[in-house]
């Protein structure tokens, strides 16, 4: 993970400093005619590495926010207790992070992923519910009236 914020910071500074070379170099009328296509690929280049970045930013943005606030309230979370993690869990958090990601970089197929998010929360929730109820037993308990009793006096 360090190696990919060390690449794509070094990849943004050179970016920007390209951007600012032909910026420079283009006081000239002849060389920015010259320039021209360069500068509009290191913008298009720019806009869509924005473009991408942006909602990731956004989330990282939201997790320290949410993270500060729980640590004010005293829960405290950690990156270790992922691998405490079942399977389902791992897979239901990878969907929800993904849907998030898709609504702030406004993907047209946002409806599409929410109605898989809305099942894969159904079936997470489901199972388990599922696994937490005592063996033998099936469906809703619902609650009868006693019996009376046999030696009771009738009325």
């Amino acid at each position: 993970m360090r190696t990919f914020l060390v690449l794509a910071t070094f990849a943004a500074v050179l970016l920007i400093g390209a951007a600012v070379a032909i910026e420079v170099a283009s006081v000239d009328p002849a060389m920015a005619q010259q320039l021209s296509p360069a500068r509009s690929l290191v913008w298009a280049i720019g806009a869509n590495a924005w473009a991408f970045a942006r909602p990731l930013l956004q989330l990282i943005v939201v997790f320290l926010i949410l993270d500060w606030l729980l640590s004010k309230v005293g829960v405290r979370l950690s990156l270790t207790d992922i691998g405490a993690w079942n399977t389902q869990t791992f897979i239901a958090g990878l969907i929800i992070t993904t849907f998030c990601v898709a609504v702030l970089a406004n993907i047209e197929a946002v409806s599409y992923l929410k109605d898989v998010v809305l099942i894969v929360i159904g079936f997470y929730f489901g199972t388990r519910a599922q696994s937490l109820r005592p063996e033998g037993s099936a469906g809703m308990a619902v609650a009868t009236p006693p019996a009376p009793s046999p030696l009771a006096p009738g009325p």
